[in-house]
């Protein structure tokens, strides 16, 4: 459930709450070549400890409607429990396939779903989704960021890049800088170099 609050944030049940305070923003990715390389980040992805905040404006669009889904790491024990959190709370089509590839490519087209402006998914506990596995949860991690690349692009009126599919991924504190290194090492896997 997400709540509206009066000061214009968002509280979700776990207590991420999304308000006017500055962002724990994003995966930072090392460029090279070009400009003489440079740090660049992914406006898709938000790493946030629990009970953490990030702008609103990071992810509402001007107007129209938003679709929130919240799914939680420690549910996610392996790979079906993995599609069976994503089955259940996006509510999947039936013709999902239970696979990477299916799941990928549910989340890069997403007419099946309500229609909406801007989706937010939100993975809490994303340090605890498969933790036996390694491997596994990078194939997740790097099939939220595809999928995210997909939908990136979106400029607001004010100037501000936004995405049509958002990701925040709530962990323990201390979890955080990890978190962010896991996603810039899959970003770098996902994305070819120059």
């Amino acid at each position: 459930m997400i709540q509206i609050m009066p000061h214009g944030s968002f509280v979700f049940g776990s207590g991420l709450r999304l308000a006017a305070v500055p962002a724990l923003t994003v995966v930072e990715v090392r460029t090279v070549g070009g400009g003489g390389g440079g740090v660049r980040t992914v406006p898709w992805v938000h790493v946030v400890p629990e009970q953490g905040a990030l702008p609103v404006d990071l992810l509402l669009p001007d107007t129209g409607r938003t679709y929130a889904v919240r799914l939680d790491g420690r549910e996610m024990r392996d790979t079906d429990a993995v599609f069976l959190q994503f089955y259940d709370r996006l509510k999947l089509p039936d013709h999902f396939g239970w696979n990477w590839n299916a799941l990928l490519d549910c989340l890069r087209d997403l007419d099946w779903l309500l229609p909406a402006d801007r989706y937010v998914l939100v993975l809490e506990a994303a340090d605890e989704a498969l933790p036996d596995d390694a491997d596994t949860r990078r194939l997740l991690f790097r099939t939220l960021l595809r999928a995210g690349r997909r939908w990136a692009g979106t400029r607001r009126s004010d100037g501000l890049d936004l995405s049509r599919l958002v990701i925040v991924m709530s962990c323990a504190a201390a979890s955080v800088p990890d978190l962010r290194e896991q996603l810039r090492l899959c970003w770098d896997e996902t994305v070819p170099s120059p």
